[in-house]
């Protein structure tokens, strides 16, 4: 019954075994040929239509035909195995070729006939090497290799795919090296076969169909407890427009050896890498380089790092000479000799000198060389150059300094006599002690004195002393602390004061010793008491200025707050008559305030108790208000005053407007004070802009009298008066307003300048920085008071408590309150105030501090804890900056001191009235 071979096998398969590069035969039972491929037809010189049909025995002739017919039924009864026989080949045009036949069964279905399965292979030409060189035996198992090598291809995996890619058919030699058994993989995509792992695999496959060249793709198994790799190429072996008629092989090949030998290859380059990379940064660290020196050529070659020594070229030097062209004459001759006897007598040698290298640097070098014997000559000399210049200059410091060792010693002992101090060491370990010549002078003590027994140096000291001493030498043993001390020592009929210091000396991770110095300290201390004596003595002093100052204040201010109060119900009522007297009165009073605080100033600021209050400024407006403020002035003494103001300037600043104030009222005052003709000209410029800070330059020039070159520094100075000519009326002045602006514009970190000329004038100047305001926060300012008869009887919803037991006070507050028409309850202490707040409501509190019985601190303590409601006001004429900030810490920042004018109480006021909504 014949059959048809290629029914048995898919397209794609029978494709691959008629193309490939061995040949291949198949034969039915009865040994008649019914397949032959493209290989085998060319080793017989046939064609396939011609071949089929005729039995195979008539084209291979088998060197034993018994042997064939055992190992056939053998075959056929056992149904497995496979046959190898060699025979000839008889080819119709080449003759008679040797071959090697492996015949194998092959059954589809236990009820279907068997066919046989015969690979070919031609022999011809080893069979004649084994003949010719008499290897046969060798020669054929390396052929047998080389073919079995060949075979092995077709047994690796291979899956029929189509254009779907769906598996369609899968070839394997041995099916447990599939993933998933066979029947359960035909059928199903490669997405449904992979899961997540599909892409790696469906990229080669559609790479392969989109343009019909090979796919590869390599990955590991999909265990990942098994380490090992493969290797995917997919191939289209039949292009179709239908996706179910393509079809492609997926050939599967285990690449885990391959892949282990790369990564061992990898391994050992970068093993051999870090070899290299290693010897050069021994070789750079510790400046060695290898040498060669050909004995023959007089040719000498070397590692990179003795071009590095020597500062040359890296390049063989080939002269005979190269071995000496970095060297001094006597250092040549040296070397020479050392060659010339290592070559004769095959000695090595090791020597040190000096060279100089290819750009003229001195170094210093050790050479070692070995001879290289052979064929029983010295050929060559190898060797080690070193760069010791380090090292030679090490040893030349370590030289001098065991020099500059022996020479500090004696100073240090000089220097120790000198200053009264000795040095002192304690072994932990065997308890031995070692002072230093002036410790046993300090102690008054002969340097046989036992200084291992602790107890005998103990005993200078108190008890106090010594478990002071005891405690911070367990604590430098334990903690490694180190410790300064200052004790007192009884020696001999002398009490010396000694600082004692000790550190830890840690070797590994414990302390071994403590050292330390012993230093009289005694006359130091003595300056040290005295000087604190002259400290709390001074502090005293101070303090007793500053409670003096205190009094002073508010015992001067008082009664000048009646007198300025007075003054002011007078301007408020008075006729054309009294005009001139009051104006009089009020210009005597202010002037005689203004002195008081200015002494008052300059006395904070000889304590340092003065401190910028910094704040949101306009500095535009304060400008035009201190113009404003002196205009009438200039103008009743016919002279101009101007101000210019850079318009650059931002609009709000950082800054405190009334030092800031203060500064720019003394110097205008003192450039219209001094100037009769002409003008006086306020300036502010921009010097340089920041993104947060700005840089100002103020001046205040004037066209007066000028002021001689050799007073412009003594006019700053504490009451030291202006320039006076012998012809010009003396000014009136304390003459403080300079001082105090120095050291007001000294707060501010700058400095004031003058430039003044006799006769043309002067000009103040100062440059100030300040921070630029992070936003426009609104600027609290007085309100503004053009006519105090506008307010007349205009502010009666105010109620308010007045706390003041001065009448004279009481008398002009009222008044000025009542002409406001404020509703007024007076109390002559704190407790008439607590009396009436228990029967009445008030808006507002004007609180003096200084009372009989309960003072303004503890009333005022007691209403905000009480009445929260009342607004706080203090009314007192105690302006040192510790009151503020006394009241500052509980929340109370309102002040009205005394004396004061209407226009300051009817700003409170108004500020009180806006506040509360109670402004008519």
């Amino acid at each position: 019954m014949k059959m048809d071979f290629a029914g048995y096998l898919s397209p794609v398969m029978h494709e691959i075994l008629r193309e490939a590069p061995f040949g291949i035969f198949q034969l039915d039972r009865t040994g008649e040929l019914v397949f032959a491929n493209t290989a085998f037809c060319k080793l017989a010189g046939e064609s396939e239509k011609k071949l089929l049909g005729s039995g195979w025995t008539a084209i291979i002739g088998v060197d034993d035909g018994k042997v064939l017919q055992k190992g056939l039924d053998r075959i056929i009864r056992q149904r497995k195995g496979k046959l190898t026989l060699e025979g000839a080949l008889n080819h119709s045009k080449s003759g008679r070729r040797r071959c090697l036949v492996d015949i194998q069964l092959l059954t589809y279905r236990k009820s279907e006939p068997i066919f046989f399965m015969g690979y070919v292979r031609d022999i011809s030409k080893q069979h004649l090497l084994v003949q010719q060189l008499q290897r046969s035996e060798t020669r054929q198992r390396e052929l047998s290799t080389y073919l079995q090598s060949m075979i092995s291809v077709i047994e690796d995996i291979i899956f029929e795919l189509d254009g779907n890619q769906v598996f369609r058919n899968v070839w394997v030699r041995d099916e447990s090296l599939l993933f998933m058994p066979k029947n359960q993989l035909l059928g199903k995509s490669i997405q449904q076969v992979f899961g997540d792992r599909a892409p790696m695999f469906q990229k080669p496959v559609e790479e392969a169909i989109r343009t019909g060249k090979e796919g590869v793709v390599e990955y590991r198994h999909m265990d990942p407890a098994m380490d090992r790799w493969y290797r995917a190429k997919a191939v289209a072996v039949e292009a179709n427009d239908d996706p179910k008629a393509f079809r492609l092989a997926l050939i599967v090949q285990d690449i885990t050896e391959r892949v282990r030998y790369l990564d061992e290859l990898k391994r050992e380059k970068e093993k051999l890498e870090w070899y290299n990379k290693l010897y050069d940064f021994s070789s750079e660290l510790g400046k060695i380089a290898g040498w060669e020196y050909d004995v023959g050529t007089g040719e000498t070659r070397g590692t990179d790092q003795l071009y590095l020594i020597v500062d040359r070229a890296p390049e063989p030097v080939s002269d005979e000479e190269s071995a000496y062209a970095f060297l001094d004459m006597p250092e040549r001759d040296t070397l020479e000799k050392h060659i010339k006897q290592a070559v004769k007598a095959r000695k090595p040698y090791d020597i040190k000198m000096p060279i100089s290298t290819a750009i003229g640097k001195k170094k210093w070098v050790r050479v070692i060389g070995i001879p290289i014997v052979e064929e029983g000559r010295v050929t060559k000399i190898r060797g080690i150059l070193m760069d010791i210049t380090e090292q030679v200059a090490q040893r030349n410091a370590v030289e001098s300094i065991q020099q500059e060792l022996a020479r500090s010693n004696q100073l240090l002992d000089f220097s120790q006599q000198i200053s009264n101090t000795g040095g002192w060491e304690l072994d932990l370990a065997t308890g031995q002690a070692f002072w230093t010549k002036q410790v046993y002078a300090l102690y008054g003590v002969p340097e046989d004195f036992d200084v291992s027994n602790p107890e005998k140096y103990l005993s200078f000291f108190s008890a106090e002393d010594q478990r002071l001493i005891r405690d911070s030498m367990q604590d430098c043993r334990d903690h490694r602390l180190p410790y300064v001390l200052e004790v007192q020592a009884n020696i001999g009929n002398q009490k010396k004061w000694l600082r004692v210091s000790g550190v830890p000396v840690v070797e590994g991770e414990r302390v071994i010793a403590m050292r330390g110095a012993v230093m009289d300290i005694t006359p130091e201390k003595q300056a040290a008491m005295n000087l604190v004596q002259a400290k709390e003595l001074a502090e005293q002093a101070a303090k007793a200025k500053a409670d003096f100052l205190s009094v002073m204040s508010h015992e001067i201010r008082t009664p000048l707050n009646g007198i300025i109060g007075t003054a002011n119900l007078l301007r408020l009522r008075h006729t054309e008559q009294q005009h001139e007297i009051v104006e009089n009165l009020m210009f005597s009073a202010d002037h005689l305030l203004r002195l008081i605080n200015d002494i008052l100033d300059l006395s904070k600021m000889e304590r340092n108790k003065v401190e910028l209050a910094l704040t949101t400024l306009d500095l535009p407006g304060l400008v035009r208000n201190i113009r404003n403020q002196f205009l009438s002035l200039a103008e009743a003494k016919g002279i101009r005053l101007v101000s210019l103001m850079d318009q650059e300037i931002p609009a709000r600043l950082i800054g405190d407007p009334v030092r800031l104030g203060q500064i720019l009222n003394n110097l205008v005052s003192n450039a219209i004070k001094y100037t009769d003709t002409g003008k006086v000209t306020i300036a502010v410029q921009v010097v340089e802009q920041l993104e947060n800070r700005v840089y100002l330059h103020f001046s205040v020039k004037d066209t007066g009298m000028g002021i001689p070159k050799e007073l412009q520094e003594k006019i700053f100075d504490d009451f030291q008066q202006g320039y006076q000519q012998d012809d010009q009326q003396p000014r009136s002045g304390t003459g403080l307003g300079l001082a105090i602006t120095r050291h007001l514009i000294e707060l501010h970190q700058s400095k004031i300048f003058v430039d003044s000329t006799v006769g043309k004038g002067s000009e103040f100047s100062f440059e100030l920085v300040f921070d630029r305001a992070e936003k426009e926060e609104p600027i609290e300012l007085s309100l503004p008071v053009q006519n105090l008869s506008e307010y007349e009887s205009k502010l009666g919803s105010i109620r308010l408590l007045l706390v003041e037991d001065n009448k004279v006070n009481v008398m002009v507050t009222r008044e000025q309150l009542t002409y406001f028409g404020v509703q007024v309850d007076c109390a002559m202490n704190g407790h008439e105030a607590m009396e009436l707040l228990k029967a009445n409501t008030y808006d507002v509190a004007l609180v003096d501090l200084h009372m009989p019985g309960m003072d303004g601190y503890e009333l005022s303590t007691k209403l905000l804890k009480q009445y929260p409601a009342v607004k706080i006001v203090i009314f007192t004429a105690d302006i040192m900056g510790d009151v503020r900030f006394r009241f500052a810490q509980i929340g109370i920042y309102d002040m009205l001191n005394k004396p004061f004018v209407p226009e300051e109480l009817l700003g409170m006021l108004l500020k009180v009235a806006n506040k509360k909504g109670m402004r008519s």
